[in-house]
């Protein structure tokens, strides 16, 4: 694929997901895609490197903690070879009620129709009832 292809195939992932169309979005990943997400498991329990099938319990543990789904909107996007780079803000209310805010910055890997990887750091923030943010 080429780089506009990748740049499409990692957005679509995203689309599917903020629409919380999950399996649409499993769809876009290799059968051995292998995702990381920055954190220590022991402290941020969805952390970790996965597999395709603990990326989607992962997805599903998230849409449980956060029931109206999670908006997320793209601010950039880089592509270089098969390598994708995307800004993002994700936002959404929890399963609590509590506001989460979230700037985050995947990496993909693409090959032929399908992501194979995926490094994301997240930067995680929570309003509190008073509309400022903390850590």
């Amino acid at each position: 694929m080429n780089e506009a292809e990748n740049r499409d195939v990692a957005l679509r992932f995203l689309g599917h997901l903020s629409a919380g169309e999950i399996e649409a979005a499993l769809d876009l990943t290799a059968d051995d895609v292998v995702w990381w997400l920055a954190g220590e498991p022991g402290q941020f329990a969805i952390a970790g490197t996965k597999n395709k099938a603990q990326l989607a319990e992962m997805l599903a543990t998230i849409g449980k903690g956060m029931p109206t789904g999670i908006r997320l909107t793209v601010t950039g996007v880089t592509a270089e070879g098969d390598r994708v780079a995307v800004e993002m803000d994700a936002d959404g209310i929890s399963a609590t009620g509590r506001e989460k805010r979230a700037n985050t910055n995947p990496v993909t890997t693409a090959r032929p129709s399908k992501l194979t990887t995926d490094s994301n750091a997240t930067n995680m923030f929570v309003a509190n009832p008073t509309g400022t943010t903390l850590p």
